[in-house]
């Protein structure tokens, strides 16, 4: 029998607790910033999920942080004519 005080959102606040400054929030539970905040689901092949981790610990911030700079970056570099 599970214990209730090991849930997955308990897991992900203690893990967050220490988040990095690029963290994005320190809380898994969503507040009043994160009110209006949506998930998107990325999938990627297993060797560049670890890619990613082993990115995310070199820069001492997580994959979350790692891919909204991305996206950031995606959204600010000036759209070009599609070329035929």
């Amino acid at each position: 029998m599970k214990s209730p005080d090991k849930t997955l959102s308990a897991a992900l606040a203690a893990s967050l607790d220490h988040a990095s400054e690029q963290g994005f929030g320190t809380s898994a539970v969503p507040g009043d910033a994160e009110a209006g905040r949506c998930g998107i689901l990325v999938r990627v092949s297993p060797e560049l999920r670890r890619e990613l981790k082993f990115a995310a610990i070199e820069r001492n911030t997580t994959v979350q942080a790692l891919l909204l700079k991305a996206i950031v970056a995606v959204l600010e570099e000036p759209v070009t004519a599609p070329t035929p």
